[in-house]
């Protein structure tokens, strides 16, 4: 099963494909990409606040990672959802979602952003 293992950044932590057949993952230009990881690492984040989007997969949630081949080609795999979806998990990106609010108004990037709040849940 094509996943990434836990060294991988905590943005991509957990995250394992829908369909193994979308690997080997072939953008246009010939380039190709084996598995997951090899797709992320040889790919960089679309423009914008995030490359992950919420997404369906025959009626399973799921989420779409964006990203651009070395060429400049935007690819998608689509992966399991890995949220909770109980009460607390929605408490959680709600107030998640707040924060970053606060903090991209005073001025931090988003990934900026993101990174400091996931530094302070990691500590708790």
């Amino acid at each position: 099963m094509s996943h990434l293992p836990p060294s991988h950044s905590n943005r991509y932590h957990g995250l394992t494909v829908i369909d193994e057949s979308d690997f080997p993952q072939a953008c246009a230009c010939s380039r190709s990409y084996a598995n997951l990881e090899q797709f992320l690492t040889g790919t960089t984040p679309v423009e914008g606040d995030t490359d992950l989007s919420d997404t369906s997969h025959f009626r399973e949630k799921s989420i779409g990672v964006w990203r651009n081949c070395q060429c400049g080609s935007t690819m998608l795999v689509v992966c399991k959802d890995r949220r909770d979806s109980s009460e607390n998990g929605q408490s959680y990106r709600r107030r998640f979602g707040k924060a970053m609010t606060m903090l991209k108004a005073a001025g931090f990037s988003a990934d900026e952003a993101r990174a400091k709040l996931l530094a302070l849940d990691s500590k708790s």
